[in-house]
């Protein structure tokens, strides 16, 4: 039997990554809108200090908006197989992970090690080793082949562990019961037909039962999410970086020390900063090219692109965002005392992998007046960032994403790390 046990002792210990490369440049956005771009030196007295071309430059951390990648980062790649397992830990408040956002999901991309009646371990793809308590896991996608989001509404079984499986015929199969361990091999259950034992290769989900979403840390550093190279996306709490590296606090361990290399994006997400994808829109028109909004293939999706597959623009991971495809306009009402909203706007990158071109153009309306146009975006152009200030009295804002002229096909795109900024 599963034993319950949230005082895992890695939850206490420090997990380090040596940093291989403490020449990464970052992009540092601050809430006035400057862009620095050099190498982080260190972080102390609560301010980011940078290397750039023309000297020293410090950012306080109180003027922080993001930090993204300047070139993409180095993703560790695993040899025994090209498809990450991913976990989805509990979401504060309900557990229910499927909904993302700041306060949502974390979803920890990597390779299932081993476990036991506690838990299980994963590497990070891009990060340390981490055990993980059952109590914080909501479910466990090993060697994920569908999107992401359409596993995250598997359903559990109540007071009972469920496990999802292949059936022959492409179907699936829930079996509930107790966990009893989770590898990187097989999956040990206690059901009322007995025990019984899956191959890992047969497993689609394991939605595990009444996760405890773990609040953060108290403290005085702004909180931040994060999306390193190898696609894992979390919340964290900021303590210190410098010499390659960057420190945090999260759900799952006390500290986590990362490279810098390893980094893809990271924005803030204090009281004075709200991230768009933590909103619910008021209204969504999307219609395809040809056709009615009852022909959309591809519907808006909240922190994923719109074929649940990893945010991520020129390369570079995304630490939060919506998934759209053309033509898309969503209506979002303004949080109270925002007075800018900045995101970053762009074509995703699965867009190559496909037999189509996308182009479209991104246009920002406020109470009906458009504030933002992006010139048109095609394929292997780079995002375009697109602010808008004196939001201050507005109600409401509208993104669209239209077909750049043409049809919608590969217009697969991403409203990125977009935020409201509040007084």
């Amino acid at each position: 039997m599963r034993v319950s046990n949230v005082l895992i002792a890695v939850l206490g210990a420090a997990l380090v990554v040596p940093a291989e490369a403490t020449e990464t440049q970052v992009h540092v956005e601050r809430r006035d809108g400057r862009v620095e771009t050099g190498r982080l030196s260190v972080m102390k007295n609560d301010r980011l200090y940078l290397a750039t071309a023309r000297g020293s430059v410090d950012v306080p951390l109180v003027d922080l908006v993001s930090v993204t990648a300047a070139v993409p980062p180095r993703a560790r790649e695993f040899a025994d197989a090209e498809i990450a397992d991913v976990v989805f830990l509990a979401g504060p408040g309900d557990g229910d992970s499927s909904s993302g956002g700041a306060a949502g999901v974390d979803a920890l991309f990597g390779r299932l090690l081993a476990g036991d009646e506690y838990g299980v371990t994963i590497a990070l793809e891009g990060g340390p080793h981490v055990e993980l308590a059952f109590e914080l896991i909501d479910r466990v996608m090993p060697r994920m082949t569908a999107p992401a989001d359409q596993l995250a509404r598997l359903e559990g079984a109540g007071f009972d562990d469920r496990v999802w499986r292949r059936r022959e015929d492409g179907g699936l199969d829930g079996l509930a019961g107790i966990v009893d361990v989770i590898t990187g091999d097989e999956v040990r259950l206690e059901s009322s037909v007995g025990d019984v034992a899956f191959d890992i290769a047969d497993v689609m989900a394991i939605v595990l039962a009444e996760p405890e979403a773990e609040v953060l840390p108290a403290s005085t550093k702004p909180s931040v999410l994060l999306r390193l190279a190898g696609g894992s996306r979390f919340a964290a709490r900021l303590l210190r970086a410098g010499d390659g590296e960057f420190v945090v606090s999260t759900r799952f361990a006390d500290e986590i020390t990362l490279g810098l290399d390893q980094l893809a994006a990271m924005v803030v997400v204090d009281e004075r900063s709200v991230p768009l994808a933590d909103l619910e829109p008021v209204s969504a028109d999307e219609r395809p090219s040809l056709g009615g909004a009852d022909d959309v293939l591809h519907p808006w999706r909240r922190e994923w692109s719109v074929t649940g597959q990893v945010l991520s623009l020129a390369g570079i991971g995304r630490a939060t965002g919506l998934g759209v495809h053309a033509h898309a306009a969503l209506s979002f009402a303004i949080p109270a005392g925002a007075s800018v909203f900045r995101v970053t706007a762009g074509l995703c990158d699965e867009v190559a992998t496909i037999p189509a071109t996308g182009s479209v153009t991104f246009t920002i309306l406020v109470d009906g007046e458009e504030r933002a146009r992006s010139p048109l975006v095609v394929e292997g152009d780079a995002p375009v960032v697109l602010r808008v200030e004196r939001l201050s009295g507005a109600e409401q804002i509208t993104l669209i994403v239209d077909d750049g002229g043409d049809d919608d096909a590969g217009d697969r795109a991403a409203w990125a790390d977009g935020v409201f900024l509040v007084n």
